[in-house]
């Protein structure tokens, strides 16, 4: 029995066919468009972009870039600091790879249970001369971070004037380096006292001008300085009665600031005491072999 064959079904099924194919062409006509012109737009930006480098010099387009590099890193910085102020992070975890040298005032980050002893060495009473008794533990130790935080007692007639505190105290942390060369030296600015305190002892009074100088000695010779001035300011109660020293809660804003001061040099971001960091001595180095010779790379 022969089977009858529908051809107006066939016809139907064909046209839907031919219909699926048309829409598929046009698609992909449509879709490849879009590409193109999304190609089109990139190539036309990038080589926008291309043109605008090329008319900018060389160094403005490297500082550029570093500016950009320092901006993220900044942020860096802040999102650290941003976690030790919620508690996500522990600032004192901080301190694994540093050591502390000075007097009263830094002995109290171990007294008061901050950091352990073995990374205090401080004394009360303690002239920066005193920093010299730790010279072969610190060396055994061998820390990253070696800090230091002398001058209450120095400016409290150790020393004729603030140039020859200056004096001692870099010939102290050479010695230091002379052991470490490897390790980064940082220096505190002496905290000021209370009004309380300068009545008490008038030689208290001379505290900016060590600053001044403890600053233009740290510029001159490659240290970190940790400017504290203004570390307490609104925080009066935050000073023992004498005036001189401090009560527990004022080292974890100093431990910040150390900490802050060790990131951001780190970091390569730029310091108030004209410090290299190992990143800036790349960066720099790399200018320098990227520079014709002959040319300054400053117009």
């Amino acid at each position: 029995m022969k089977k009858h064959i529908n051809r107006r079904g066939l016809r139907a099924a064909g046209a839907a066919a031919a219909a699926l194919i048309v829409i598929a062409v046009i698609v992909s006509a449509v879709r490849s468009a879009r590409l193109r012109a999304l190609e089109n737009s990139y190539t036309s930006q990038g080589e926008a972009y291309l043109r605008a480098l090329e008319s900018q010099d060389l160094s403005a387009v490297k500082a550029s870039i570093r500016e950009k590099q320092t901006d993220n890193k900044k942020a860096s910085v802040e999102e650290l600091l941003a976690k030790i102020d919620s508690g996500e992070a522990d600032l004192w975890a901080c301190f694994d790879d540093a050591v502390i040298l000075g007097d009263s005032r830094g002995d109290d980050f171990q007294y008061n249970g901050f950091l352990p002893k073995s990374k205090i060495l401080c004394d009360l009473g303690a002239s920066c001369g005193k920093a010299l008794d730790y010279l072969d533990t610190v060396a055994s130790m061998a820390p990253k971070q070696i800090i230091f935080t002398y001058g209450m007692n120095d400016v409290d007639g150790n020393f004729s004037s603030a140039d020859a505190f200056t004096a001692e105290y870099l010939k102290v942390i050479n010695e230091f380096r002379a052991k470490l060369p490897d390790s980064e030296y940082y220096v505190n600015s002496i905290i000021p006292v209370t009004e309380h305190a300068i009545e008490n002892d008038s030689n208290y009074e001379n505290i900016p001008a060590y600053n001044e100088a403890l600053k233009q000695m740290c510029a001159a010779n490659d240290l970190v300085w940790i400017d504290c001035d203004d570390l307490l300011s609104g925080h009066e109660d935050l000073y023992d009665t004498d005036g001189q020293h401090f009560l527990k809660d004022a080292y974890p804003l100093w431990g910040r600031r150390i900490i802050r001061s060790i990131y951001e040099y780190e970091n390569g971001i730029s310091t108030e005491s004209g410090a290299v960091s190992a990143a800036e001595a790349v960066e720099t180095a790399d200018s320098a072999a990227e520079t014709p010779e002959g040319e300054s790379g400053d117009e």
